[in-house]
């Protein structure tokens, strides 16, 4: 029996195949990923943080002042963004822990106006 091995995937890539395999949109290949933002995941942030992508204030996305939290292990949420395949602007929350059996985790996807 021949065992392959593979290479490790890295953190993007996680993220690439998370969004290709889980959106609604027909995203089949995603360009340009770019992070947006890193936080420490709370409900609140993070509802703040979706509140501000779907009124198209990127720049304060990019400026979000997390609150001071202290879990015992860390959550974290992730804004990125990229372009599909036909050029389609999307951002994506993804969802990660410091325990390390977990993948991150694709929250949402967001299309993006054009003058966002």
């Amino acid at each position: 029996m021949r065992i392959e091995r593979r290479e490790p995937r890295s953190f993007d890539d996680m993220i690439v195949s998370a969004i290709v395999e889980g959106n609604k949109y027909g995203i089949d290949k995603v360009m340009h990923l770019t992070g947006v933002k890193d936080i420490l995941y709370s409900d609140d942030a993070y509802c703040a943080l979706t509140d501000l992508i779907k009124a198209g204030r990127l720049e304060d996305v990019k400026n979000f002042a997390e609150e001071e939290i202290s879990p015992m292990f860390r959550e974290y949420t992730y804004v990125y963004s990229f372009l599909d395949q036909n050029g389609r602007a999307y951002i994506a929350t993804i969802y990660d822990s410091d325990e390390l059996w977990q993948d991150p985790e694709l929250y949402e996807i967001f299309p993006l106006l054009k003058n966002s």
